[in-house]
């Protein structure tokens, strides 16, 4: 008898320790004649799935239920499952998550909305703890209030002989809940002081003896009101000056505004450090193919490096599974998206005119169904009529836009110069980036320096770890033979861009024109009329609310617009779009909300008491009523109104299945805006606050409401955000410009007519500029780190994504993510979804019965053009599956290797699972040998 030897290190590096079986005999050979059957029956029915032989079935027609659509609508959200042993997900165990449910568990099944909900909850913390510093200011605003109801007329009384002093009462409101608590309250700076409500002395400087003591108050006016007096009564006015004479800011101003700067740089350096150990704790929860991958930069624009060269170079990290050229997949991307709603309404149309219903749309019919029919047209069927020169118009098209993607040829499949490696082992990714520049910043260091990390054929390399395949924007890849296409299309968009907001910038200074206009009107009446008028004060309210509303109103289309602009610019990645888009919104929503305000409001530099900054309606109850309606309108800015519309009266409507799936699919969970709405409302409120300090009690109820609302939307509402890398650059730099700017504007516009402020001004500017030091880089740079696997466990990526026969220790149905979310959830048998299948088949080298019977993890591939000729796929194909067998590694070391990521390092990483395993099949062939020892 002959005994089969298991090689321990051949089981661990293929992670199947637990499976390996000892057998003897005939056993052995009756196991591996199975084994090699198997195989050869994969290989053949792999080679026999020829994409051409795919033909497309009839449409499915939609049930008046909506059962199915339904069915698709929940699976495209956010749920919560259960995991396997790998970190894999369970979909049989799909539920809701509950409002109440941890940040890490949403985690597990959107990494990006779970990081989103922890930055709203720390960013509110921090408005919750400036609110707190600013809460004297608040109280001393109030206990100090200097608003008064009366004021002073003096002049020379003949008949005394002597100066006269009358004291004038009035008449209506001089302050409010807002202003009590604003800055202003106290009337200590003489140019923000106004005649209308701080304490006022009016000179009577006409002919002696025309001063009537009696009577001052009814008839010497403050010469203010000149525009409401008559000529008389303009003839005997009395000059008005205000009681304070020297500008002073307040003695808590200084202290409270530097506190608030070192609490912004605490929070800078404490956020990206909790932001980052928050994505360490929610990555190691689930596994993904980016915890294997790195993406190279540097081989070249059109280069012809095959992926066999490419894995033999980066084999001397270890075993590598696949190498994914990054190709100019734009045009494929964008074609097939257009193939697939022209077919689409094709179906549509055709089911309409099958039920002859095409003829009788515009038919004689009540109102609502004919307005339900005339949405249907223009949403679902894009405004095309149904009829039968449509349906010919349709396939003509549909017929164009195939030849198209048959005509790309080889034009589709250009190399871009970065590529996709993944390894088999976690570790051996970190090994690669530790020994790779990962910029071109670290890259000039290198050079500077000496450093020679080893380079591909000549060409030094950038190797970072890769993004996540949700995260790459594939419709973006497109070949240039120079980046003026790129250059020209985001220019054109930031001018587009630029004029919208000169546009919105002069729409919102004549509102403020006619507000200024009207509320000097209002407050010359209000101040000449001798007893209280409570519809003065609601006009006063309204002249300030109602502006507010108007600049809310267009920031919102300006949000709009900022969004579709951003569509048109190329980014590779969602994460740097995202990053973008964060900035650009915050910089709109703040030039909107802050900057153009004030510029329209500005009070000159002299004490003349007739800046309208701290009276009712005035500038800062305006600024309280932007915050306000800009956090009373979340809910609403929440809501989809097109959605609800395709949901509740369309999709009823529909007659073929994937139309009335694509009308109830959720919208995406809009993750730059969400930020942008963060950022926003802190912005307000930290740029306000030295004036107003009760606006960080409403951007903390502001910080609340948005957080309760988002985890609502993302967990019922819309489909997961697309997972990006967890970096902060685009929040932190957004939010070290809003420090900067409460800096800039508390000390060089609220409180510029101080002559000392600029010692505090460049006290906060220093501090601030800590922030700006890279401490982080530096101490990468100086200090060498050494990072250890600790999502995947050492778990090798064959098994987890069920490649070459791996083994998955499990018997669950499991859904993979191709199927379940960047694809539409079709439920149909069109050539769309066979297509789509035996591609997925192909990728993960087994057959359809095998691919949703295993837990597998997503690989790296474009949208699948289903509609794209067999040669067009295959080609596809052959730049993206793995390899047929593991790439093995190279203990060789390269030149400019380090010692640590090379040599034995290359051999697969022995985790404490891994050593148990072999410990116990070990002792286990121990005891066997000691017994046929004894036989």
């Amino acid at each position: 008898r002959r005994s089969t030897r298991v090689d321990m290190a051949t089981a661990a590096a293929t992670d199947d320790v637990a499976d390996v079986v000892v057998v003897d005999g005939a056993d052995a050979d009756v196991v591996e004649l199975r084994a090699v059957e198997r195989r050869a029956t994969r290989a053949k029915s792999r080679a026999a799935t020829t994409f051409g032989a795919l033909e497309d079935g009839p449409a499915v027609r939609a049930d008046a239920a909506m059962t199915a659509a339904r069915r698709a609508h929940a699976r495209a959200g956010v749920l919560e499952y259960d995991v396997d042993h790998r970190g894999v997900q369970v979909p049989s165990s799909a539920r809701r998550f509950s409002m109440t449910a941890s940040h890490r568990r949403v985690g597990a099944s959107s990494v990006s909305l779970a990081l989103y909900l922890d930055t709203v909850l720390q960013f509110g913390l921090l408005a919750l703890v400036l609110a707190g510093i600013n809460a004297y200011s608040l109280t001393t605003n109030v206990t100090d209030r200097a608003f008064t109801a009366s004021y002073a007329v003096t002049g020379w009384d003949a008949t005394a002989g002597a100066d006269a002093t009358t004291t004038c009462a009035r008449t209506y409101e001089t302050g409010g809940l807002v202003l009590s608590t604003s800055q202003g309250s106290r009337c200590g700076v003489p140019t923000l002081a106004s005649f209308y409500n701080c304490p006022m002395r009016c000179d009577y400087e006409g002919a002696i003896g025309t001063f009537d003591a009696t009577n001052a108050c009814q008839t010497h006016y403050p010469c203010t009101l000149e525009k409401v007096l008559t000529t008389t009564q303009t003839a005997v006015c009395c000059v008005p000056r205000v009681a304070a004479t020297v500008n002073k800011t307040p003695k808590e101003f200084q202290a409270v505004s530097i506190v608030v700067t070192v609490v912004f740089l605490l929070f800078d350096m404490f956020y990206t450090r909790n932001r980052a150990t928050a994505a360490a704790i929610i990555k190691s929860s689930v596994v993904t193919a980016s915890d294997y991958s790195v993406l190279v930069t540097g081989l070249g624009k059109g280069n012809e490096w095959t992926r066999q060269q490419i894995a033999d170079f980066f084999s001397h990290y270890g075993e590598v599974v696949s190498v994914c050229h990054l190709t100019n997949t734009r045009r494929l991307v964008t074609m097939e998206r257009e193939i697939k709603n022209a077919v689409q309404r094709r179906n549509e149309i055709q089911a309409i005119l099958d039920d002859n219903e095409g003829a009788n749309m515009d038919e004689k019919i009540t109102k609502s169904i004919l307005l339900r029919r005339q949405l249907y047209r223009m949403i679902a069927l894009k405004g095309t009529k149904p009829t039968r020169e449509a349906l010919v118009k349709l396939d003509a098209k549909i017929a164009e836009l195939k030849a198209k993607v048959v005509a790309l040829g080889e034009s589709g499949n250009s190399h871009l110069g970065s590529a996709v490696v993944t390894f088999n082992y976690e570790q051996h990714a970190i090994n690669c980036c530790e020994d790779h520049c990962g910029d071109y910043g670290e890259s000039i260091i290198d050079r500077c320096t000496g450093k020679h990390s080893p380079d591909f054929n000549g060409r030094r390399l950038i190797v970072t770890r890769a993004p996540e395949p949700s995260d790459i924007n594939w419709q973006h890849l497109r070949r240039r033979d120079s980046n003026w296409e790129v250059v020209a299309t985001a220019i054109g968009a930031k001018f587009v861009l630029a004029g919208a907001l000169c546009v919105g910038g002069v729409i919102q200074y004549v509102f403020e024109v006619l507000r200024s206009n009207q509320l000097e009107t209002i407050t010359n009446e209000v101040a000449f009329q001798s007893t209280a008028s409570t519809t003065s004060s609601i006009r006063l309210q309204l002249v300030a609310s109602s502006t507010s509303l108007v600049v809310v109103i267009i920031n919102g289309l300006l949000d709009r617009l900022t969004v579709y602009l951003a569509q048109l610019e190329v980014y590779k990645t969602k994460t740097i779009e995202t990053n973008m888009l964060i900035a650009t919104l915050t910089f709109v929503n703040l030039l909107n909300y802050v900057v153009v305000p004030i510029i329209t409001n500005r009070c000159s530099s002299k004490a003349d008491g007739v800046c309208n900054w701290y009276v009712p309606g005035g500038f800062v109850e305006y600024a309280f009523y932007l915050q306000v309606f800009n956090v009373l309108l979340l809910p609403l800015r929440n809501m989809n109104i097109k959605h609800i519309i395709q949901v509740k009266i369309l999709a009823p409507m529909s007659k073929t299945l994937s139309m009335q799936e694509s009308l109830v699919q959720p919208p995406a969970f809009q993750l730059a805006r969400s930020y942008a709405e963060l950022l926003k409302i802190l912005g307000l409120s930290a740029i306000y606050a030295p004036a107003l300090p009760v606006s960080y009690a409403v951007g903390v109820f502001g910080i609340f409401l948005l957080y309760w609302s988002k985890k609502y939307q993302g967990l019922y509402l819309t489909t997961a955000p697309p997972k990006l890398r967890e970096d902060s650059f685009g929040i932190t730099i957004t939010a070290r410009v809003i420090n900067l700017l409460q800096i800039l504007f508390g000390c060089l516009v609220f409180y510029r007519f101080d002559d000392g402020i600029s010692t505090t001004l460049w006290a906060n500017i220093g501090i601030w500029a800590v922030a700006l030091i890279p401490i982080r880089r530096i101490r990468r740079l100086c200090i060498a780190q050494t990072q250890l696997a600790n999502s995947t466990e050492d778990v090798s990526f064959v098994k987890n994504a069920g490649l070459h026969g791996g083994s998955t220790d499990d018997k669950t149905y499991h859904e993979m993510p191709e199927m379940r979310v960047t694809q539409s959830p079709e439920v149909t048998e069109t050539r769309s979804r066979r297509v789509r299948t035996a591609f997925l088949c192909r990728m993960y080298q087994c057959e359809k019965s095998e691919l949703m019977s295993k837990g597998r993890l997503g690989l790296y591939h474009p949208p699948i053009p289903t509609h794209a000729s067999p040669e067009q796929l295959e080609r596809l194909l052959k730049n993206y599956e793995p390899f047929g067998a593991l790439v093995p590694a190279n203990a060789n070391y390269l030149p400019g290797q380090t010692q640590s990521t090379g040599g034995d390092n290359t051999a697969p990483p022995f985790s404490e699972k891994t050593r148990a395993k072999l410990d116990i099949l070990a002792s286990f062939q121990r005891r066997k040998r000691q017994q046929e020892h004894h036989l």
